[in-house]
């Protein structure tokens, strides 16, 4: 007795609701009906002819469901490309790093880094850079290592390890020539020694989306970090 009083009660008061109330609820609620899935089968769905309206609320559905389909379709497509250019890249830096552990000398280091590794990796231009240990020092290309002012890679990267740039300006003190072409860059630390100055490793693409801030930098660490064992292991020879 006393359920069927409350449920009138509730009946009454939901009666109270106007129907623009209900329809400004439900659009505010959009997924009202996701949630409440049940009232699709006491709610009567308007024929697909009104008079002299045409009301296919079937077809909307329809249309709705491939509209949610093709999007679904857009991000599941979107992963399969960033997963097959993840593998590519790997593939390249593996195969860069296992070029990099045939050389013989520091120079033959060197030269592989700058000429080698930009065409695996499909860069435009790869540079090593180093500060010079006194301001008389001679700047610019000395033995394929580009020697930059004191205090420059600091400048720079500031306390960071990586800096990666989209939209940028190559640097001349930095790639050359082929600053020019640079329009992104991906600038990481090398750790040589505390005998050594700072080092840094600089990836420049004429592509200006290339190296956008927030790309993850796993590979191009790793590969920084075999090139600093690589040069530690020359130097002491």
């Amino acid at each position: 007795m006393n359920q069927n009083v409350a449920a009138n009660a509730n009946m009454s008061s939901f009666d109270q609701f106007s129907e623009n109330e209900v329809l400004q609820y439900l659009q505010r609620n959009p997924d009202f009906l996701q949630r409440n899935p049940q009232l699709l089968q006491v709610l009567d769905v308007p024929a697909q002819h009104d008079g002299n309206r045409v009301v296919d609320f079937q077809q909307f559905m329809v249309q709705k469901l491939q509209q949610d389909r093709q999007r679904a379709d857009v991000r599941q497509q979107a992963l399969l490309d960033s997963a097959r250019n993840n593998m590519t890249v790997q593939a390249r830096m593996q195969a860069g790093v296992l070029r990099l552990l045939e050389a013989r000398s520091l120079e033959d280091l060197i030269e592989m880094i700058t000429s080698e590794l930009t065409l695996m990796l499909s860069v435009d231009v790869i540079s090593v850079v180093m500060e010079a240990a006194t301001d008389d020092e001679v700047l610019g290309l000395q033995a394929g290592v580009r020697i930059v002012a004191p205090g420059m890679i600091d400048r720079m990267l500031g306390d960071r390890e990586t800096l990666l740039q989209a939209q940028c300006k190559g640097d001349p003190a930095l790639y050359g020539p082929a600053a020019k072409l640079v329009q992104s860059q991906a600038l990481l630390r090398l750790h040589i020694s505390r005998e050594t100055p700072e080092g840094l490793l600089a990836f420049g693409s004429r592509d200006a989306g290339a190296y956008v801030e927030g790309q993850g930098t796993e590979l191009v660490a790793f590969l920084t970090d075999v090139i600093e064992r690589l040069v530690r292991r020359f130097l002491a020879h």
